[in-house]
Formats: C-alpha cells, structure tokens, sequence
C-alpha cells in the first residue's frame, strides 16, 4: 500500500471519528433537558378540537414550584397554584390550583433536540413551550 492510501485511510478514520464525537454531543443536551424537566418560563394551553389546536391560555412555571395560568387572548389572570416535577417518571404533578382542581396530567416530553418543552394535560390538551 502506498503511503499516499495510508494517510488517506487515516484521515477518513480520524472524520468519521470526529462525526461521531460531534453528533454525541449534539444528542447531549437534549438527554439532559429531559433529565432536567420543564424549563421555566410560559407555556402556551392549546386545545385541541378535531385536526387544529388554538391557544387558549397560558401557564407560567416559576424555579420556586409555583405556576400562574392565563385567559387568552386577554391574558387575564385566572389562578395560580403550586407543582412538582417526577424526573423517574417524566410528569409534573399539579400539588394546588386550577391545574389540581381540573384533574389535569402533566405528562413531560421533549421534541427537536430538546428545543420544544410539552406538557401533555389531557387527551386533548397540551402546553408547549419552544414551538
């Protein structure tokens, strides 16, 4: 083999590797941003009915464990309560306020490499943070 292959296999070895290297740690935050659960901030409700959802509130997570949910478009006020995050089992659990009252789930999931933050309510009822 002459020397002209051998460096040209090396390099090839030494790209695949960096590829390899470079899309392990791409997968890498979004492991930890489920690891981690909702990020705070808003979330937008959407209801679901029949094939197009519309935004019909807003639910602020807060780092302290509370949150505060919104009429749209208005964005007025409707209740604020509290909430905790089950990272084993990937849901948020609604401890006080409308979310409790209503019976809402809280089923956590994350779309687009970690980008977009879903919180699945209902059947028919998500909110979504990143779309």
């Amino acid at each position: 083999m002459t020397k002209v292959k051998t460096t040209r296999r090396a390099m090839l070895r030494a790209g695949t590797m960096l590829a390899i290297v470079a899309a392990a740690c791409l997968a890498a935050p979004e492991r930890a941003a489920a690891q981690d659960g909702p990020r705070m901030g808003e979330y937008k409700l959407v209801q679901v009915a029949l094939t197009t959802g519309s935004v019909s509130g807003l639910i602020v997570l807060r780092a302290d464990g509370s949150y505060e949910l919104y009429d749209m478009p208005a964005r007025s006020f409707r209740g604020r309560g509290t909430y905790r995050y089950d990272a084993g089992a990937k849901r948020v659990a609604w401890l006080s306020g409308i979310n409790y009252e209503m019976g809402r789930g809280g089923t956590f999931s994350t779309e687009r490499g970690g980008q977009v933050h879903r919180i699945a309510l209902g059947p028919r009822t998500y909110a979504i943070n990143g779309d």
